[in-house]
């Protein structure tokens, strides 16, 4: 298996078959690990990444480097590490929540920093507060301000280790929600639209009673 290694923004590197490019690509390409010139440049999501830090380079050999060591067996250390966030991903994610429009999905972490959501997830957010979610942002960039009181005492619930399930109005519509720890210092939101089944009682409310003037 060839490994590529790849230079980003000049991150140094003693490598003679080495690539550089200026920005990270949009995804990773299979087998390629990409050197970063310092933290800074980490993206938020799951990368196969190695940042630049002599300091902390022995210490974590999965999340730094320095030129004079970086070796094959770190290159392959670094790939699986990603691919185990990937995977730990796909748990807290069914396809369901991929293709289901009408299933809003997030997890985030202790910190309240968002680690994933999903495509209907990221439709609604944009719609509702003005700007799509982003991973390794605050949730409450997600959270509408006449909801954050609720939720703030929901999250003091869930780090408890307790589940949650409620009904609650997100902007116009409704939703059926639920809260839940997905692993440790890890937490899922699930929420089903049920605005189209309140619509339908009502209507049926409303018929019943209008049955009942007529008759």
């Amino acid at each position: 298996m060839k490994w590529r290694v790849v230079s980003v923004a000049g991150a140094p590197c003693e490598w003679a078959d080495i690539e550089r490019v200026e920005k990270l690509p949009s995804r990773p390409a299979k087998y390629t690990v990409y050197l970063l010139p310092d933290e800074r440049s980490r993206p938020p999501r799951p990368f196969p990444c190695l940042c630049y830090d002599p300091k902390q380079a022995e210490e974590k050999p999965d999340r730094y480097y320095t030129p004079q060591t970086l070796s094959t067996a770190q290159l392959m250390l670094v790939w699986r590490t990603y691919r185990l966030q990937k995977l730990r991903k796909l748990r807290w994610r069914s396809r369901l929540l991929e293709k289901a429009p009408s299933i809003y999905y997030f997890a985030f972490d202790e910190a309240g920093r968002v680690l994933d959501f999903n495509p209907a997830l990221r439709q609604a957010v944009a719609a509702l507060v003005g700007r799509p979610p982003r991973r390794g942002r605050p949730l409450w960039d997600m959270i509408l301000p006449e909801n954050q009181p609720a939720f703030q005492e929901e999250l003091r619930l869930l780090r408890e280790g307790r589940s949650l399930q409620l009904q609650r109005p997100i902007g116009p519509r409704r939703a059926e929600v639920c809260l839940m720890p997905l692993q440790k210092g890890v937490y899922g939101y699930y929420a089903l639209d049920i605005t189209v089944y309140h619509q339908l009682a009502e209507l049926a409310i409303q018929q019943q009673s209008f049955q009942e003037e007529i008759l």
